[in-house]
Protein backbone atom coordinates (compact mmCIF):
# COMPACT_ATOMS: atom_id res chain seq x y z
CA UNK A 1 0.00 0.00 0.00
CA UNK A 2 1.43 3.48 -0.95
CA UNK A 3 2.26 5.73 1.92
CA UNK A 4 0.47 9.23 2.10
CA UNK A 5 2.31 12.16 2.47
CA UNK A 6 1.13 14.47 5.12
CA UNK A 7 1.11 18.23 4.34
CA UNK A 8 3.34 20.44 6.31
CA UNK A 9 0.58 22.70 7.43
CA UNK A 10 -0.91 19.40 9.28
CA UNK A 11 2.34 18.12 10.85
CA UNK A 12 3.16 22.06 12.76
CA UNK A 13 -0.31 21.48 13.59
CA UNK A 14 -0.14 18.38 15.14
CA UNK A 15 3.09 19.23 16.66
CA UNK A 16 1.48 22.02 18.48
CA UNK A 17 -1.31 19.92 19.35
CA UNK A 18 0.94 17.57 20.89
CA UNK A 19 3.13 20.61 23.13
CA UNK A 20 -0.57 22.36 23.92
CA UNK A 21 -2.24 18.89 25.07
CA UNK A 22 1.28 17.67 26.96
CA UNK A 23 1.04 21.21 28.73
CA UNK A 24 -2.46 20.94 29.36
CA UNK A 25 -2.52 17.84 31.13
CA UNK A 26 0.42 18.22 33.73
CA UNK A 27 -2.00 19.65 36.12
CA UNK A 28 -3.45 16.16 36.49
CA UNK A 29 -2.32 12.50 37.82
CA UNK A 30 -1.50 11.26 34.01
CA UNK A 31 -0.12 8.09 33.40
CA UNK A 32 3.87 8.11 31.75
CA UNK A 33 3.06 7.51 28.22
CA UNK A 34 6.33 5.32 26.77
CA UNK A 35 6.31 7.94 23.92
CA UNK A 36 5.87 11.23 24.53
CA UNK A 37 5.35 12.14 21.15
CA UNK A 38 1.83 10.10 21.25
CA UNK A 39 -0.34 13.06 20.29
CA UNK A 40 1.36 14.02 17.38
CA UNK A 41 1.23 10.41 15.82
CA UNK A 42 -2.53 9.95 16.72
CA UNK A 43 -2.71 13.19 15.17
CA UNK A 44 -0.88 12.42 11.72
CA UNK A 45 -2.48 9.16 11.80
CA UNK A 46 -6.25 10.38 11.93
CA UNK A 47 -5.07 13.01 9.05
CA UNK A 48 -4.00 9.91 7.01
CA UNK A 49 -7.00 8.31 7.69
CA UNK A 50 -9.86 11.38 6.63
CA UNK A 51 -7.88 12.40 4.13
CA UNK A 52 -8.82 8.86 2.06
CA UNK A 53 -12.31 9.44 3.00
CA UNK A 54 -13.32 12.98 3.01
CA UNK A 55 -13.56 13.23 6.83
CA UNK A 56 -10.48 15.70 7.63
CA UNK A 57 -13.34 18.42 8.91
CA UNK A 58 -14.19 15.94 11.84
CA UNK A 59 -10.32 15.55 13.07
CA UNK A 60 -10.74 17.70 16.44
CA UNK A 61 -7.94 19.90 17.64
CA UNK A 62 -9.90 20.83 20.76
CA UNK A 63 -7.64 20.10 23.85
CA UNK A 64 -10.76 19.51 26.41
CA UNK A 65 -12.30 16.81 23.85
CA UNK A 66 -9.14 14.85 23.18
CA UNK A 67 -9.71 11.02 23.88
CA UNK A 68 -13.21 11.10 23.81
CA UNK A 69 -14.53 8.21 22.75
CA UNK A 70 -14.07 7.83 19.06
CA UNK A 71 -12.03 9.77 16.42
CA UNK A 72 -14.87 9.58 13.48
CA UNK A 73 -18.30 8.65 12.80
CA UNK A 74 -19.52 7.75 9.32
CA UNK A 75 -23.46 6.89 10.04
CA UNK A 76 -23.83 5.39 13.17
CA UNK A 77 -20.62 3.89 13.06
CA UNK A 78 -17.75 5.07 15.33
CA UNK A 79 -14.29 4.96 14.21
CA UNK A 80 -11.02 5.10 16.52
CA UNK A 81 -7.64 5.57 14.53
CA UNK A 82 -4.75 3.42 16.40
CA UNK A 83 -0.75 4.82 15.72
CA UNK A 84 2.03 2.52 15.28
CA UNK A 85 5.52 3.49 14.10
CA UNK A 86 6.23 -0.23 13.93
CA UNK A 87 5.40 0.59 9.57
CA UNK A 88 7.03 -2.93 8.52
CA UNK A 89 5.51 -4.96 11.00
CA UNK A 90 2.04 -3.00 12.34
CA UNK A 91 0.18 -4.64 15.22
CA UNK A 92 -2.85 -2.95 16.71
CA UNK A 93 -3.26 -2.36 20.45
CA UNK A 94 -5.59 -2.13 22.72
CA UNK A 95 -6.07 -1.85 26.80
CA UNK A 96 -9.22 -3.44 27.67
CA UNK A 97 -11.02 -0.14 28.86
CA UNK A 98 -10.42 1.28 25.43
CA UNK A 99 -13.46 -1.09 24.19
CA UNK A 100 -15.68 2.05 23.60
CA UNK A 101 -15.96 2.40 19.27
CA UNK A 102 -17.37 0.20 16.60
CA UNK A 103 -14.40 -0.20 14.34
CA UNK A 104 -10.91 0.27 15.26
CA UNK A 105 -8.24 1.34 12.20
CA UNK A 106 -4.24 0.88 11.83
CA UNK A 107 -2.24 3.63 10.67
CA UNK A 108 1.56 3.31 10.29
CA UNK A 109 3.78 6.05 10.23
CA UNK A 110 7.11 6.76 9.50
CA UNK A 111 7.64 10.21 11.18
CA UNK A 112 10.82 11.41 10.50
CA UNK A 113 9.45 11.35 6.95
CA UNK A 114 5.30 12.54 8.17
CA UNK A 115 4.05 9.64 6.24
CA UNK A 116 2.09 6.73 6.57
CA UNK A 117 -0.15 4.38 5.15
CA UNK A 118 -3.46 2.50 6.03
CA UNK A 119 -2.53 -0.82 7.28
CA UNK A 120 -6.41 -2.19 7.83
CA UNK A 121 -9.23 -2.15 10.98
CA UNK A 122 -11.10 -4.57 12.33
CA UNK A 123 -14.48 -4.37 14.44
CA UNK A 124 -14.67 -4.10 18.22
CA UNK A 125 -15.81 -7.83 18.42
CA UNK A 126 -12.59 -9.41 16.65
CA UNK A 127 -10.26 -7.22 17.78
CA UNK A 128 -11.99 -7.86 21.74
CA UNK A 129 -12.18 -11.44 21.63
CA UNK A 130 -11.04 -13.36 24.81
CA UNK A 131 -8.67 -14.96 22.48
CA UNK A 132 -7.16 -11.60 21.17
CA UNK A 133 -6.23 -10.84 25.24
CA UNK A 134 -2.69 -11.79 25.72
CA UNK A 135 0.99 -10.68 26.25
CA UNK A 136 2.01 -7.92 23.88
CA UNK A 137 6.19 -7.68 23.71
CA UNK A 138 6.72 -8.15 27.60
CA UNK A 139 4.39 -4.83 27.96
CA UNK A 140 2.14 -6.52 29.91
CA UNK A 141 -1.20 -7.90 28.15
CA UNK A 142 -3.73 -6.14 25.58
CA UNK A 143 -5.95 -7.10 23.24
CA UNK A 144 -4.19 -7.26 19.72
CA UNK A 145 -3.90 -8.23 16.30
CA UNK A 146 -1.05 -8.26 13.33
CA UNK A 147 -1.57 -6.63 10.19
CA UNK A 148 -2.68 -10.17 8.29
CA UNK A 149 -5.57 -10.36 10.43
CA UNK A 150 -7.08 -7.23 9.64
CA UNK A 151 -9.84 -6.20 7.06
CA UNK A 152 -7.94 -4.71 4.14
CA UNK A 153 -11.69 -3.95 2.52
CA UNK A 154 -12.04 0.12 2.83
CA UNK A 155 -15.26 0.22 1.11
CA UNK A 156 -17.50 0.06 4.43
CA UNK A 157 -15.55 4.16 4.98
CA UNK A 158 -17.16 5.34 1.90
CA UNK A 159 -20.80 5.97 2.94
CA UNK A 160 -22.09 9.01 2.09
CA UNK A 161 -23.56 9.87 5.42
CA UNK A 162 -20.46 11.34 7.14
CA UNK A 163 -22.43 13.24 10.00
Amino acid sequence: PPFIQVPEDIVSKAAKFDKDIWEFKKNYNVQNYFNTQSHFYSKLAEWIFASKFGLEDQISWNLQHHGDQYDFKIGNLTIDVKSTTYWQLPEIKCFPDENKTDIYVLVALIPELNQGRLVGWCRKEVLFKPTNYREYRRLGLRYWLTEKELSKDWSIFNSEDKS
